[in-house]
């Protein structure tokens, strides 16, 4: 009897192969054409929001327009941060979102400061804080003056700016003030809060913002002090 491995007709691999590379070439050009217009639909819109937010501010003159943006804003921001497990997150895009929201919400800056127009609890205002709050340390640090202007002027709660300042204070590598920041450790997936200074008068410090005491806060997330 004869192995299966003497009835292959050569030829007949022969061509297999070359039918499989073929198709995996077609393959990878598909793959590299739909990078290359994801790319091309990115820079569009990234030129798109340059020339209507920050070149012209046609999309935010009027406050009909401001309110329809920032609640977009709002809602992009949030896309990638849901705690919904069907939810696949993607680094890249999660990325690219935040620096097209940048570019949106510094454009609302340069042209109205803190806006006027929007309540202290509407998803539109937080949407301000929430971009600034994801974005570089640099960036926090360079609107950090405003985003406390408007928490001292009732435009913004104290207790979102100094969830501000702890960030800043956990990316320099220092002790946080309020203890608003929890830390999860990808490796053991254990969560614990960010050294505070002066831990033993944290609740008097997040009383003043209007926060709930620490113990009450981490409750939530299941972890102890």
């Amino acid at each position: 009897m004869k192995s299966a491995n003497a009835n292959t007709n050569p030829a007949r691999q022969r061509l297999d192969n070359t039918r499989f590379y073929a198709s995996l070439r077609q393959a990878i050009v598909i793959v590299r054409g739909f990078m290359a217009f994801s790319r091309f639909r990115q820079l569009a819109k990234l030129m798109t929001v340059f020339v209507t937010f920050t070149l012209t501010g046609f999309s935010i003159n009027t406050k009909a327009k401001l309110l329809q943006a920032l609640e977009q804003i709002y809602k992009d921001d949030q896309r990638y941060r849901s705690f919904d497990d069907d939810i696949i997150i993607n680094e890249d895009d999660l990325a690219y979102t935040d620096m097209i929201n940048l570019m949106k919400v510094e454009a609302v800056f340069k042209r109205y400061g803190w806006p006027n127009i929007l309540t202290i609890d509407d998803k539109a205002h937080i949407a301000l804080f929430l971009v600034i709050q994801h974005t570089s340390l640099e960036k926090q640090l360079q609107y950090a003056p405003l985003i406390w202007k408007a928490a001292r002027e009732g435009k913004l709660r104290k207790s979102q700016a100094a969830m501000l300042d702890d960030r800043m204070a956990v990316a320099h590598g220092k002790p946080q003030i309020y203890g608003s920041q929890i830390v999860c450790d990808a490796a053991t997936n254990e969560c614990y809060v960010h050294p505070i200074a002066e831990p033993e008068t944290v609740d008097a410090r997040r009383g003043e913002m209007g926060m709930e005491p620490l113990a009450t806060y981490v409750a939530r997330w299941e972890i102890k002090l």
